[in-house]
């Protein structure tokens, strides 16, 4: 019976694979050997925590990236991004992670980006260099303007 953190597990394992660009390789000449863990972060991801919806979303667009097996237009997307919004407690590493997935697949939703951009203001403080970073690069690459955010 495999719960939330189990999926993000299982996307995080298999990010941890795909170092290799053999593994690239058969994941790309077999595409269909995710859809029962994608169907399976369907299932789950109502119930994922911050953590967990984090992790799962940053691992999947580092295997979109590599593989260019999960579209970015694809259901999926919509369904974590549709999560995100639902969540206010993040902390900012899983702030600037979910930012820097959605930006990596090439996702622009105002909603999430709003919404992130209201919680990075909120724990601005508790930032480091690098979450401020990735967070910006985010921005920047998908295009979208928040200008409370950067006089933040």
């Amino acid at each position: 019976n495999m719960r939330p953190f189990h999926v993000s597990y299982c996307w995080n394992q298999i990010s941890q694979f795909l170092r290799d660009y053999n593994e690239v390789k058969r994941m790309r000449d077999d595409p269909q050997m995710l859809e029962p863990l994608l169907n399976l972060t369907v299932k789950e991801c109502p119930g994922m925590d911050p953590q967990s919806l984090a992790t799962t979303t940053h691992r999947m667009a580092k295997i979109a990236v590599r593989t260019r097996i999960i579209p970015s237009k694809s259901r999926i997307w919509m369904l974590l991004e549709k999560r995100a919004i639902q969540i206010s407690n993040f902390g900012t590493i899983d702030i600037s992670n979910m930012l820097w997935a959605f930006a990596k697949v090439r996702r622009k939703s105002p909603a999430v980006f709003n919404h992130f951009a209201n919680l990075a203001i909120a724990n601005m403080k508790d930032f480091n260099s690098q979450g401020i970073a990735n967070t910006v690069w985010s921005y920047a690459t998908v295009g979208y303007a928040s200008p409370d955010l950067f006089n933040a």
